[in-house]
């Protein structure tokens, strides 16, 4: 068989949703941001904390910032679980990895995963831009830059490729990290440290068992190895898209080492902060 037969012609109807979509979501923010997180930040965090004058504390704006953030990102990542659970959880390939490559390269994609996909690569594209003139800097800015670059190029190779089975599972997994995160963050700019704790303890859970535990002993070794039995040789653009995965993975465990230190703080010191923001913010 031809090492070409599953390439398919640029999408460009999909493609053009995307950019459009991207283009929408800094609007969706900016609204979301007046009309409902600025308001939820100020209940929560600025009422026990201002003067009579009604002046809020340069730290306390900047943590407020910061809360918005967390609660954009809160509101894409469980809108990406829901899209998630009901087009690729309730799928027999779901927890049957061999099954990625059952009628390869001819599978069809359901109106749900489409939406996944569009929703997740207009996400990651106009993040590139917010991250870049929006968002309150962190150390890892320039890490975090390769990461939603990196997504953007592979949720568009495994699209055109046709890895789209293991390419949603893997966005549903990454995704249910993302949820917990934030609001792990946000309950510790809300100084409900029990809370935060709990959910922060069961972050690191998720994290390890779904990104440094599942993402390459069940997906990457279907990506990497049973795609190879099942269909007799490498699709196309093989090498690029594992070696990206594996990139993504390097990440993975750049940043599992960042939230290992976080509750080593936490355990011995008694103090949750995130080590990749500055602490006067």
């Amino acid at each position: 068989m031809s090492m070409l037969s599953g390439l398919v012609p640029l999408p460009t109807t999909e493609l053009t949703v995307v950019i459009g979509l991207a283009a929408v979501l800094p609007i969706l923010r900016w609204v979301l941001l007046h009309t409902v997180f600025q308001p939820v930040a100020r209940a929560a965090l600025v009422s026990h904390h201002v003067s009579k004058s009604g002046v809020i504390p340069d730290k306390l704006a900047g943590k407020i910032t910061k809360f918005t953030e967390s609660q954009w990102k809160f509101f894409c990542y469980t809108s990406f679980v829901v899209i998630g659970y009901f087009s690729v959880a309730v799928e027999p390939w779901f927890t049957d990895t061999r099954q990625y490559w059952t009628d390869w390269p001819h599978q069809p994609m359901t109106v749900g995963m489409k939406l996944l996909y569009a929703a997740e690569a207009a996400y990651y594209l106009s993040s590139i831009a917010m991250l870049a003139l929006w968002e309150v800097p962190r150390k890892d800015q320039n890490v975090m830059m390769l990461h939603h670059f990196l997504t953007v190029v592979l949720i568009g190779l495994s699209y055109q490729f046709h890895f789209q089975r293991s390419a949603c599972v893997i966005m549903l997994l990454h995704d249910v990290n993302d949820v917990l995160m934030e609001v792990a963050k946000s309950l510790n700019y809300c100084q409900l440290e029990a809370a935060a704790t709990a959910v922060f303890a069961a972050f690191i859970a998720c994290w390890a068992a779904l990104r440094i535990f599942c993402f390459p002993f069940f997906i990457l070794y279907s990506t990497i190895f049973e795609v190879q039995e099942v269909l007799g040789y490498k699709p196309p653009c093989y090498y690029v898209i594992n070696g990206g995965f594996l990139i993504l993975y390097c990440i993975h465990l750049y940043w599992f080492r960042l939230i290992l230190h976080i509750a080593y703080i936490k355990i011995t010191t008694g103090e949750g902060h995130d080590i990749r923001e500055d602490e006067d913010d």
